[in-house]
């Protein structure tokens, strides 16, 4: 090698070096290895845990993703380069085609109240969503073609189409190409404009407004997915080659000129289409609303509001003293605040809890969960935060309600959905691993100072890949149930058993609840045991009560009888002992807010005198056959990975 050429390649490390110091999201200690397939190059750190295992995975979602959509949309990128960043514990994904064609995964599995939550096959979904952007993005016609001759590949007209249009087509070919899964056939995705026709706010969703992620106001975010989603649910019914069609009109034509391709081939505007669509949905809602509430309106009691503190409020939990309830909310520039609502003092103990006495107590960030330690004392929760300077983890935090403080309990362990033991010695939780969960199970000590510390914690329960588990609860200090969420978009819950000193697996099996269901929680009702947890079973997210029969390995749920019948969703909920009510989340035209029930209002329930409530069908038309994803066609020598080296 010449001088010359060394003097050149040095420069270029230089650069290069300089730009990775530069960009701290960077981390030079990656280990990068990449997997080489037809249409493909998947980029991964194999320093991290199981990342070559979920590489490969992601390589043969990508080969089933391009033989799934390549006849839908018809033109495709000779490599599609996917990164895989597991530096983050939020679930999500993104695609662009500038410079070129690319896909970044970030694999952590959605938290159980996440709008992508009701998920099948989470990775081949995640994989077809950002593939979907990717060809949505390619196609370049009439002056543009020519355009992309001369300037290279930069140039992509689709790139600029409303947002509303890229993720509603993206929602929609989640949903169609995959088995179960997808957010349009999530009955917790579709009560959102149930509840939005039920309080009128629906058609205040203009096709001006549906693009729009920045408004705070309810959907916020999701709004583009969802009604971008409906659009696009519309037009697939009626003729599949309009996603094509559509396509390649609109990548020979002038951008933000988005009328014509459509008023061609149905004769109506964006908005007029828009305007079909909420027709049709307001009649199917209002057809649901009238099963649900078969027996009039006392059947479909959806609660009083306990107040309100934020146009989002979820995830109550009362103290086990009963003194305080501990609640999350969403403000317009947070996403999650704890708040803390004390019983007001009264003659009997026994007042109601009411969100005017509420307090702000702490402003994490990305709260799934929380916790009560046993004495009252502290609150154990999870958040995300940064670990070192290259990653953003969700860890165990505490809240001391005495010295009104905050603190970091473990780093780096990816936990969320804390549940403390009774005797608060212990600490069960979820751990994230790439496209993966697992059940696990710390020892917890609390110093005389407030200062609460987690260590040794094991593996309690691995479940099959792709499957996720959540919310683990404590029914004693030696068992535990938690929600398992199969590939198959089953959800149920298990009941494990272990050693508390060596904290090993006893036992482990199903616990049998007459249907989906999942976010158990331990009560006491009239002074026995029994389990609270919520399940789509009607068709509805609704919360049910079964009793506790038995202990430990002979542990069964019986009398399982609902206690809302929501026209909405409702969901994660506490028993208040004192006072007889029922606190809940509840979905309503606005966003999600605290609700109660009195004892007297669940028993005028007539599903909770016959055992079951009135079921309804999807508010969207499924296929009328699921879809079996093709096979990649790779074989194991081709996913093979390599490492990268470019001298």
């Amino acid at each position: 090698m010449t001088k010359s050429l060394l003097w050149v390649k040095r420069c270029l490390l230089g650069v290069i070096s300089l730009l990775a110091a530069v960009d701290a999201s960077a981390n030079p200690h990656a280990q990068w290895r990449r997997i080489q397939t037809p249409h493909f190059e998947v980029l991964f750190d194999s320093k991290h845990h199981a990342m070559e295992a979920y590489a490969k995975e992601v390589a043969k979602h990508a080969e089933t993703s391009w033989r799934t959509l390549v006849p839908v949309l018809r033109t495709w990128p000779d490599k599609t380069v996917i990164l895989i960043d597991d530096n983050g514990d939020s679930a999500n994904g993104m695609a662009t085609g500038f410079p070129f064609p690319q896909i970044h995964i970030y694999p952590a599995p959605p938290t159980p109240g996440d709008s992508i939550s009701d998920t099948g096959a989470w990775t081949y979904e995640l994989v077809l969503h950002e593939y979907a952007h990717v060809l949505n993005f390619q196609p370049a016609h009439g002056v543009f073609h020519l355009a992309r001759n001369i300037f290279g590949t930069i140039v992509r007209p689709n790139l600029v189409l409303p947002r509303w249009y890229l993720e509603g087509l993206a929602v929609e070919i989640e949903t169609r190409y995959s088995p179960s899964g997808g957010r349009l056939r999530s009955p917790n995705f579709t009560a959102i404009p149930r509840a939005m026709i039920q309080d009128g706010t629906l058609r205040q969703q203009d096709i001006a407004r549906i693009g729009d992620i920045s408004n705070p106001e309810w959907p916020g975010g999701t709004r583009p997915y969802l009604m971008g989603g409906l659009l696009w649910n519309h037009l697939a019914k009626k003729n599949i080659s309009l996603i094509g069609d559509l396509n390649d009109h609109y990548a020979r034509r002038v951008p933000f000129l988005i009328e014509t391709p459509l008023e061609e081939r149905l004769g109506k505007s964006w908005q007029e289409l828009l305007d079909t669509v909420y027709t049709e949905l307001e009649a199917k809602a209002v057809h649901q609303t009238d099963i649900i509430c078969e027996g009039g309106q006392v059947a479909c009691n959806d609660g009083t509001r306990l107040g309100e503190v934020s146009s989002y409020t979820r995830s109550p939990v009362i103290s086990p003293e009963q003194s305080a309830l501990a609640f999350v909310a969403r403000e317009h520039n947070r996403e999650s605040v704890i708040w803390i609502a004390e019983r007001a003092p009264s003659a009997d103990n026994q007042a109601a809890f009411h969100l005017k006495n509420a307090v702000r107590a702490a402003e994490p960030e990305s709260v799934n969960r929380l916790s009560w330690y046993p004495t009252g004392t502290h609150i154990v929760y999870d958040a995300s935060d940064s670990v070192g300077r290259y990653e953003e983890r969700t860890d165990l935090w505490t809240y001391d309600r005495e010295r009104k403080r905050t603190a970091r309990v473990t780093t780096g362990w990816r936990a969320r959905e804390p549940a403390i033991s009774p005797s608060g010695k212990l600490v069960a939780f979820v751990q994230l691993l790439p496209g993966n969960t697992q059940l696990m199970l710390a020892k917890l000590t609390l110093d005389a100072d407030g200062t609460m510390t987690a260590s040794d914690a094991k593996v309690l329960y691995k479940p099959a890949n792709g499957h996720r588990v959540s919310w683990p609860e404590f029914l004693d200090d030696t068992t535990l149930v938690f929600a398992e969420r199969s590939e198959e978009a089953k959800e149920s819950l298990r009941l494990v058993g272990f050693d508390k000193e060596n904290l090993s697996a006893a036992f482990q099996r199903a616990l049998p609840s007459g249907g989906d269901a999942n976010y158990p929680r331990l009560i006491q009702e009239r002074g026995q045991p029994a389990l609270l947890f919520a399940s789509t079973r009607n068709g509805v997210n609704n919360l049910y009560r079964a009793r506790l029969v038995n202990t430990g390995a002979a542990t069964a749920l019986d009398d399982v009888r609902p206690l809302t019948n929501s026209t909405t969703r409702a969901w994660v909920g506490d028993l208040d002992r004192r006072s007889g009510q029922l606190i809940f989340s509840r979905l309503d035209g606005h966003g999600s807010r605290l609700r109660f029930l009195t004892a007297e209002e669940r028993e005028l329930l007539p599903g909770a005198r016959a055992g079951k409530l009135p079921k309804i069908e999807p508010l969207l038309d499924a296929p009328s056959e699921p879809f079996e994803p093709p096979d990649s066609g790779l074989t194991e020598a081709e996913l093979t990975p390599k490492d990268i080296s470019y001298w």
